[in-house]
């Protein structure tokens, strides 16, 4: 399982910036708030169905053969990105090597406090929110919910906030944008379920 995660992780740094990088060339400089805010709300959108079928099929079909429908839809989103019309993008220019790419990297990103900043916030909230998130929901609904159905049914909750979110972006542009991200952060861990220590029935609240 560890192994499966570092794959996936070094797949989604690949993925990530590449995806993005792309829709940003698309559009205009003042168009790039609101670009991003429709791209981040097709992404939810999708989380938002793919949650609650994934929960459905899980508690109908077992979670092996949902792994496999997964795996396959990857395959298709990227036959589809096979299609993308890149000619716009012009070729990088040859570099020095890996080496120095990376401590070119190094002095851009270090020079900018508040790309930095960003990412040890974003760090922290994945360490502590994401991570016991993955691990702790899917438990308190086996053991407590009823399974994989409700959790399902909060991922979904969770991505109809995120396509609401992001429909809002798309209509105010806040003078301090990143400001305004970096502090709706905050609420992230809100709806994380409070179990006492004693708790072992699903009686309990939360």
């Amino acid at each position: 399982m560890m192994l499966l995660a570092a794959l996936g992780g070094t797949g989604q740094a690949f993925f990530g910036p590449a995806a993005e990088g792309m829709l940003m060339s698309s559009v205009e400089g003042e168009q790039a708030g609101r670009a991003f805010a429709v791209f981040r709300m097709a992404m939810q959108g999708a989380a938002l169905g793919g949650a609650a079928l994934g929960g459905a099929m899980v508690a109908v079909i077992g979670p092996g053969w949902v792994l496999a429908a997964d795996a396959a839809a990857f395959a298709v989103a990227g036959l589809l990105r096979a299609f993308l019309d890149v000619g716009h993008i012009p070729p990088r220019a040859p570099g020095s090597g890996l080496l120095a790419d990376l401590r070119e990297g190094w002095r851009e990103f270090s020079g900018r406090p508040w790309l930095w900043a960003v990412v040890i916030q974003f760090s922290i909230a994945n360490a502590v929110v994401a991570a016991a998130d993955a691990v702790y929901g899917p438990l308190v609904a086996r053991d407590h919910l009823g399974g994989a159905g409700p959790w399902g049914l909060a991922l979904g909750v969770f991505g109809a906030g995120t396509v609401a979110g992001a429909v809002l972006m798309t209509r105010w542009k806040p003078r301090r944008l990143l400001f305004a991200g970096t502090l709706c952060v905050f609420p992230w861990p809100s709806p994380r379920p409070r179990w006492p220590s004693r708790c072992r029935s699903a009686s309990c609240t939360w």
